[in-house]
């Protein structure tokens, strides 16, 4: 059943439609949106952005820090087999 907004305001309503039934979800789209705010609609200025991101890179693992750790971690099992080789290690 839609809710009072759609039915007495004549708010829109939300585009979404459910997978298994294709039934159109039952409320009203956002303010200038297509869809509902469970079907994604949010406002531009409320989306985060940069350091303000959840998942935010920090450059801690950047491509050349990671090409540098996998060069160290080849010489180090070079090293290692090395050891094993001349039966210095187990």
């Amino acid at each position: 059943m839609p809710l009072l907004s759609v039915k007495t305001h004549g708010a829109l309503r939300c585009r979404a439609k459910a997978k298994h039934s294709q039934l159109q979800c039952q409320n009203p789209a956002a303010f200038k949106m297509k869809v509902c705010r469970m079907h994604g609609a949010r406002k531009k200025e409320r989306i985060l952005k940069n350091e303000q991101h959840p998942h935010y890179k920090h450059g801690a693992y950047t491509q050349e820090t990671k090409a540098n750790y996998t060069v160290s971690l080849g010489e180090i099992k070079g090293l290692e087999k090395l050891l094993k080789k001349l039966r210095m290690i187990n």
